[in-house]
């Protein structure tokens, strides 16, 4: 007979990039997120946005492109509460490229990039995602696990 192994009890499990824990907090996984959201920002900034060698329009396309999708990562599955932070870090990036030395209005700046809050940005992917599901082969996994 082999010796018996040990199974080790863990506080979070990582799948897939995303950070699983027992009581099914996404804490540690949203900060992780928010982390990489605003190292990426940073880095975004020093690319010509802070010394106003880019347009409006090229900061947005940096925004969508680098910074966005770290906040909107795998949030089909988790995206179905509000998450401050996120919300704070896309205003954050709004004033920088609008060049706003002042703290304007949410909705100002929101209107005038013509942006969407993240929560109604994570809502539209969660929409795409099941009506994905819902047009896949009723005989595929995913599917059958969603249904």
């Amino acid at each position: 007979m082999l010796g018996r192994k040990r199974i080790d009890q863990v506080d979070s499990y990582k799948y897939i990039g995303l950070d699983f824990k027992g009581n099914m907090s996404l804490n540690l996984f949203k900060g992780r997120l928010a982390e990489k959201a605003k190292k990426t920002m940073g880095i975004s900034w020093t690319m010509g946005i802070r010394s106003g060698f880019l347009s409006v329009k090229a900061a947005i396309k940096i925004w969508q492109i680098l910074v966005r999708p770290r906040l909107e990562y795998g949030c089909q599955i988790w995206g179905g509460t509000p998450w401050r932070k996120a919300e704070l870090i896309q205003r954050n990036m709004g004033r920088r490229i609008l060049g706003a030395r002042t703290n304007p209005n949410n909705e100002v700046v929101y209107g005038e990039l013509g942006w969407w809050p993240l929560t109604a940005r994570r809502g539209m992917l969660r929409l795409r995602y099941w009506q994905k599901l819902l047009s896949m082969d009723a005989t595929r996994l995913t599917r059958i696990l969603y249904s």
